[in-house]
């Protein structure tokens, strides 16, 4: 018979076989629930005898004391029972080897830094150690401890926890590889889809607006551009994410064959862009006024004088926004803009994706059967009676336009 108590300020357990007190121990916590949750696994783990799975995550949650006077009753074998920062230590270490072959970007192994550091501390505050004693009740309390640190009035939190607890599966699949843990407790089920979620490209008349005020602002002899002037045109004329902008060195501009050649952070994609002549212009006043190292990067902010961070570019394209009375203007929507740009001119979807660094069905997913554009240029193609008079090409946020 299996019993509970409060000895002190913790519970603890004894098991009493007949009148005598076979084994005893405590707990190791002051909450009465959590010692009877803890009592009944312990109970099953008695009960299953010694191949009991349940041995395995308690060594994880008990004292180690208690832990081990109720295995050496039973006749559990003594394991070695891997630690968090073990995995954490192995999981980094094969990380870095990924960077050093070129197999992962350093930026996709600092966002997984920061979701192991986040989950470090949820385990240092619930006093676990033991990887075998992350079950699915702890990975519950983890997402509501996430959610309420970056839960905001405006961000329910729910996206970033999901692209976090998919970092995480990915770690304990790594730990279930090497043997550390026979069960993943992370189960990632797919997102629910969104029919609203997709390309928003800015409309001529916002292009129109954010341009105007791009090229506002104070100028000088030796450089007649607003600060904001080259950030937009390239963003505008490149569409590449918000990453690559920032870290865009001058040895991929190519001012002898008017091109961009530069391989994505994301997936490692190589892409070719030619530069229009509007950038080209402010591209080679920039390199005459700086004379620049090759692995310097094109954009600096002009506060700091160094390159952009990531939160420093989106609050730039937010201002420039607010300032042009653009809503919901982020980096991202000049890469749409540019997407679009490119399809309806008539380039071939190959192309456009080879631009892009991205795959077709990444165009054709999130491009096409969301902008109006688009859907009315593949309408016409349908009827082979329509022609050039019957397109009509309404802005994506705003009047209709003929063409």
């Amino acid at each position: 018979m299996l019993s509970i108590r409060k000895r002190g300020e913790t519970y603890h357990v004894d098991l009493q076989v007949g009148r005598v007190h076979a084994v005893r121990g405590s707990l190791g916590t002051r909450d009465g629930a959590a010692a009877r949750r803890l009592a009944h696994r312990l109970q099953i783990a008695l009960s299953e005898g010694a191949r009991s799975e349940e041995w395995s995550e308690l060594g994880g949650i008990l004292p180690a004391a208690t832990f081990r006077r109720f295995a050496d009753f039973v006749g559990v074998q003594a394991k070695r029972i891997a630690t968090w920062c073990e995995l954490r230590s192995l999981f980094e270490a094969h990380k870095d080897q990924l960077v050093r072959i070129d197999q992962m970007s350093p930026a996709t192994r600092e966002h997984y830094h920061r979701t192991l550091d986040e989950f470090s501390q949820f385990l240092n505050e619930s006093h676990i150690t033991a990887i075998r004693a992350v079950g699915k009740g702890e990975i519950e309390r983890y997402k509501l401890w996430r959610l309420a640190r970056i839960t905001r009035s405006n961000c329910t939190g729910a996206p970033t926890l999901y692209i976090e607890l998919s970092r995480l599966h990915h770690v304990f699949e790594f730990a279930r590889d090497v043997d550390l843990i026979e069960r993943n407790p992370i189960r990632i089920s797919a997102q629910r889809y969104r029919q609203t979620k997709g390309a928003e490209p800015f409309s001529a008349d916002e292009l129109r607006r954010l341009r105007l005020e791009a090229e506002r602002g104070p100028r000088s002899l030796f450089f007649p551009f607003s600060p904001s002037w080259l950030p937009f045109l390239l963003a505008r004329w490149t569409g590449l994410r918000c990453g690559d902008l920032r870290a865009l060195p001058w040895k991929d501009v190519l001012f002898e064959t008017e091109e961009i050649e530069h391989v994505c952070k994301k997936d490692r994609k190589a892409v070719v862009l030619p530069i229009p002549p509007e950038l080209l212009q402010v591209l080679k006043a920039e390199y005459e006024r700086r004379k620049p190292r090759p692995d310097e990067p094109v954009l600096l902010n002009p506060r700091s004088g160094r390159s952009y961070t990531q939160i420093e570019f989106w609050y730039f394209v937010s201002q420039l926004g607010k300032r042009a009375g653009v809503e919901r203007a982020h980096p991202h929507r000049f890469r749409d803009t540019f997407a679009v740009d490119m399809l309806l001119q008539g380039n071939d979807i190959y192309y456009v994706a080879r631009a892009l660094g991205d795959t077709i069905h990444t165009v054709e997913k999130f491009y096409i059967p969301y902008v109006k554009e688009l859907r009315q240029r593949m309408k016409l193609r349908m009827d082979p009676r329509a022609g050039l008079e019957q397109l009509v090409t309404p802005a994506s946020q705003g009047n209709s336009l003929p063409v």
